[in-house]
């Protein structure tokens, strides 16, 4: 069985709104180079489907696209 090499919880220096943002994982290859950022996008985060939702939250979800991109 293969191991996985991630870490939870993870920021960049250079992706901030307000404060850091955090991607809920990031998974390493066997050089310790991220491969994949995974974020979880539970129901709070879709207009109309929570009302936790917010106009701040889906900026910050927009940075968090596009800079993984």
């Amino acid at each position: 069985m293969e191991k996985i090499n991630y870490k939870a919880q993870v920021t960049f220096p250079d992706l901030k709104y307000v404060s850091y943002l955090y991607y809920d994982f990031a998974i390493f290859d066997k050089d310790n180079n991220i491969i994949r950022l995974i974020e979880f996008d539970g129901t709070q985060h879709f207009k109309g489907l929570s009302k936790w939702y917010t106009e701040e939250s889906a900026i910050r979800d927009n940075l968090k696209n596009k800079y993984a991109e």
